[in-house]
């Protein structure tokens, strides 16, 4: 009677918590939705509220700021390849180099590569493979994705260690771009990505190469205007990754004071039989 007991109690609380936690999922979804809003809104359409705005002829942007540029991608770029190498390739130690792997991973901002993004190849990649180190602010490119959500995903290299772009990479490497970090909030928006989406080939895997990076416009608003916008992203989703990141802890508590029942439960720690 009392194991049927503590079964019953560990099920209902467990209810009550797997409850509570898929609640804050959910709140973490609404805020990487507000997130990629915010950014998305930002680098099309600019900040200011009385903004005029002309037509351009795109699809997938038809009008902007009367103010900005629109112009070909491959105006301000030129490319290379990735390391020829594959899994197997890489070491525990050695030169830094992230592949399309890294870039398609839930660590990756888009706007700064973390250490964990990275894996290790040897260090003779650099004599026999030089042009495909990165520069600082380069961006690389998945040149392949498992479903069209993930194509156009790109890292932009603010590493301060050498790297490499590994299998399965596209490197572009910006020319007379003043500010390049606005351009990786543009890569992430929901716009331009729609952008490559609709020009982009394949069923079960999707290719992105040059041809289709050329066909892709950037928007150009002044140097000074896009330091702002920049800015005001900063600020904006900042607030928003400190609501998520209390989502998570809010969660993990949860996930810790679950398991801490069970075994107070089962061990006797808690009366969990009615009381007279």
């Amino acid at each position: 009677s009392e194991q049927r007991a503590i079964v019953a109690y560990v099920e209902r609380k467990g209810r009550q918590i797997d409850a509570y936690i898929a609640r804050q999922a959910e709140q973490i979804e609404r805020l990487k939705e507000l997130r990629q809003t915010i950014i998305s809104h930002a680098v099309t359409r600019g900040i200011h509220p009385y903004t005029r705005f002309r037509p351009t002829g795109i699809p997938w942007i038809p009008e902007v700021p009367e103010h900005w540029e629109v112009v070909p991608f491959g105006r301000y770029f030129t490319y290379r390849k990735g390391l020829p190498i594959t899994k197997a390739d890489l070491l525990l130690e050695g030169v830094a180099v992230i592949s399309y792997g890294q870039i398609h991973s839930k660590d990756n901002t888009g706007t700064s590569i973390s250490e964990g993004m990275v894996r290790r190849v040897s260090p003779s990649y650099i004599t026999t493979n030089p042009q495909s180190l990165l520069e600082k602010d380069d961006f690389v490119f998945a040149d392949t994705s498992e479903d069209l959500e993930g194509v156009g995903n790109c890292a932009f290299n603010d590493y301060r260690e050498t790297l490499f772009a590994g299998y399965h990479t596209i490197i572009a490497r910006p020319i007379n771009l003043a500010y390049p970090i606005y351009y990786a909030y543009l890569f992430r928006s929901n716009y331009w990505k729609n952008s490559v989406q609709a020009i982009v080939n394949g069923i079960k895997v999707y290719s992105i190469n040059r041809g289709i990076l050329k066909r892709s416009f950037l928007l150009l608003p002044p140097l000074s205007e896009q330091r702002t916008i920049v800015a005001y992203i900063e600020k904006k989703t900042a607030a928003v990754d400190r609501m998520i990141n209390a989502c998570h802890e809010q969660t993990e508590l949860m996930k810790a004071y679950k398991q801490r029942l069970i075994s107070d439960a089962v061990t006797g720690r808690i009366n969990v039989l009615p009381h007279d």
